[in-house]
C-alpha cells in the first residue's frame, strides 16, 4: 500500500504583464515555488515569490509566506518573519523546494 507524502511542491509560473478588461491579471513577480505540509501534526504552506526575471536560478526570492492552515485557513497572517515561525520548519521547507527544483533523473528519488 502507497504511503502519503507529507510534503507536495506547488508552483507557478508568471504569463508576464497581462492585462484584461483594463487591469493586471498577473504580474512578472508572481512566480512562485511552494510547499503544502499536511502531516499529523502539521498543516503548513510554505512559498518563495520570485522576479520573472529569476525563475530560471531562483536565487533571490522578493517575498517569502508561511501560513499554519490549521490556525489560520484563509492566510491571513504571514508567520515569516515573526515570532511564531518555525525557523526550523521553514529551512526545511526550503531545502526540500531547492532540492525539487535542481535534481534531476535518479536524485530525485
Amino acid at each position: 500500500m502507497a504511503t502519503w507524502k507529507d510534503k507536495h511542491m506547488l508552483e507557478y509560473w508568471s504569463l508576464g504583464d497581462v492585462i484584461r478588461y483594463g487591469h493586471y491579471i498577473d504580474m512578472p513577480n508572481s512566480t512562485y515555488i511552494g510547499a503544502r505540509l499536511l502531516n499529523s501534526t502539521h498543516n503548513y504552506l510554505y512559498a518563495e515569490f520570485y522576479n520573472g526575471e529569476d525563475v530560471v536560478t531562483f536565487d533571490t526570492p522578493l517575498e517569502y509566506e508561511l501560513f499554519n492552515i490549521a490556525k489560520d485557513p484563509y492566510q491571513m497572517t504571514n508567520l515569516y518573519g515573526t515570532e511564531e515561525e518555525d525557523k526550523e520548519l521553514v529551512k526545511e521547507l526550503h531545502e526540500f523546494l531547492h532540492m525539487q527544483i535542481q535534481c534531476k533523473g535518479q536524485s530525485c528519488q
